[in-house]
């Protein structure tokens, strides 16, 4: 693939791109919290990958265009947290890419990260692997099953429950969560049903990566337990979070699942619930 190329996208700022002197284009600057976007051209086949997740994510909400066959394929990366990444394109059995891009993601200016501060009893369970950074009502690690007992222990009356967790996605089973021996499709409802008797209504905050993601998953989760889910589309950097206050993932790509339909709402909608819901949303 020797004439296999990068083209600006005439929608995305040209002073974001890098040129060499020979006019090859091989690097882009991405806002935090934005896509930026360019083509490959003549890249038919070719598997897209990023070397570093937690600047540009390799999840399919966070990495568009990762795979095709279009002469010229749009791309559109999305800006996680700021550092530099090398966004590689590689054919099925090679050793080495085709092409690369360097993706430099720069920060908001004077950009801080948003908190949500409970009203009501909060409880955070923490998956293997990760460290307990949340320090609400009540707080565990969950780092073996069953599955079926990862809310067992979380106090009656608790209506914010932060579910901490790695989470892996694919493209057949969805969401694989490691909390608590690993929460996925399969045993969803399980899981879940059991927040049903703690308050009667809620939120869960899954921060875990991809989880918001698989819209299957979400929904079965909410209409099990009855509470709303709040899950990260794709990665979640881990931050140090103020004592009382849970973490808003805003910059993972956040959804929201309606409690009694599953059904993913709008942010604006959401967030009129908090008097209901009993949070206040702390902006950075």
């Amino acid at each position: 693939m020797a004439n296999t190329r990068f083209e600006v996208d005439p929608s995305y700022p040209r002073n974001k791109c890098s040129f060499l002197d020979s006019g090859w284009f091989w690097k882009i600057e991405i806002t935090r919290g934005t896509f930026g976007k360019f083509f490959l051209v003549d890249g038919a086949g070719l598997a897209g990958f990023s070397n570093n997740f937690m600047v540009v994510p390799n999840s399919d909400a966070g990495f568009i265009g990762k795979d095709g066959a279009q002469q010229k394929r749009p791309v559109e990366l999305y800006g996680l947290t700021a550092g530099i990444t090398l966004v590689s394109f590689t054919a099925p059995g090679a050793a080495d890419a085709a092409v690369i891009m360097q993706v430099q993601v720069v920060d908001l200016p004077n950009s801080k990260p948003s908190w949500v501060k409970p009203l009501a009893p909060s409880a955070a369970l923490v998956g293997p692997g990760l460290p307990q950074q949340y320090h609400l009502n009540f707080n565990a690690s969950v780092t073996s099953g069953p599955p079926e007992n990862l809310f067992d222990n979380v106090p009656n009356g608790t209506m914010h429950v932060v579910v901490s967790t790695h989470g892996q996605m694919s493209a057949s089973d969805g969401i694989s969560m490691s909390i608590a021996g690993g929460v996925s499709r399969s045993n969803c409802a399980a899981v879940f049903s059991k927040l049903k008797s703690k308050a009667g209504k809620g939120v869960v905050w899954i921060s875990g990566c991809d989880a918001g993601a698989d819209n299957d998953f979400c929904k079965t989760a909410a209409t099990s337990s009855g509470f709303f889910v709040v899950g990260a589309s794709v990665g979640v950097p881990v931050v140090k979070v103020p004592a009382g206050m849970i973490d808003y993932f805003e910059r993972s790509m956040i959804k929201f699942f309606d409690a009694s339909t599953g059904a993913p709402i709008k942010s604006a909608d959401f967030l009129q619930k908090q008097k209901d819901l009993q949070f206040t949303l702390v902006p950075g």
